[in-house]
């Protein structure tokens, strides 16, 4: 089956194939080291400009992919958000990483985080949904969706951008390790997924609730993906084919 798709290079697949416009919603599925932010990254850096910005939600004390894409963008770190308006027009970046402070208290932090996220999420949709003037188009990455969804309850908030954001230009990226225990909205609502090698099959089963495409062929390739390979299926255009590891 897998030979009935087109595979393309990363790097051909960014500049010939993607195809993402504001408000539309995205998510990676794949195991821990699988690469799930690193592509995210090379989308991110593929998609993101001054006029829609990425805002990152960082989750973790310390992570090394976020370093990265720190170096090899404009994106600014910061504390909170929504950007001051009057810093945002006199330096202008295509990104901003939301990379709250951790204490080392699991209850503070996770207080903290839930506070800073939530307004995260919510700012930039509340304020186009409020006046047809703001046409502030963002992209909202969110590297973990389970431990935002569960662990800070933050599942109305993302459930709300997943159904509602398109509308008003603020598109949803999350990445997840298995398809379980998250917002079904994850999975039924974006309209790009990319989906890695899984050997179990209860995630290629919950794979087969994808419309648009041939549940058995998905089943069939994300058993078969080598590493840092992905099923990319654009749902709208119910067309999928391999992105290469390289």
């Amino acid at each position: 089956m897998t030979a009935e798709l087109l595979t393309a290079g990363r790097a051909e697949f960014l500049t010939e194939y993607w195809d993402y416009h504001p408000g539309e919603h995205v998510t990676v599925v794949a195991p821990t080291g699988y690469g799930k932010t690193w592509w995210t990254n090379d989308l991110l850096q593929a998609t993101a400009t001054r006029a829609m910005p990425a805002v990152v939600l960082a989750t973790k004390p310390r992570d090394t992919t976020v370093d990265r894409l720190l170096r090899q963008t404009d994106y600014r770190r910061v504390r909170s958000y929504p950007i001051a308006t009057a810093l945002r027009a006199a330096d202008p970046r295509s990104g901003y990483v939301v990379w709250p402070k951790f204490t080392g208290d699991p209850e503070a932090d996770e207080s903290t985080h839930r506070a800073v996220f939530r307004r995260a999420l919510l700012a930039d949709y509340a304020a186009n949904a409020r006046s047809k003037r703001s046409k502030r188009r963002v992209i909202l990455n969110v590297d973990e969706i389970y431990g935002v969804a569960n662990e800070l309850k933050l599942r109305r908030e993302l459930s709300t951008v997943w159904t509602k954001g398109r509308s008003v230009g603020v598109g949803l990226w999350g990445g997840t390790q298995r398809p379980f225990e998250i917002p079904q909205h994850a999975y039924s609502q974006p309209q790009h997924l990319f989906l890695g090698f899984t050997p179990d099959r209860r995630d290629r089963m919950r794979f087969r609730e994808i419309g648009g495409v041939d549940p058995d062929v998905v089943m069939a390739v994300t058993s078969t993906l080598e590493w840092r390979q992905w099923l990319y299926i654009h749902r709208e255009q119910r067309a999928m084919c391999i992105v290469d590891a390289a």
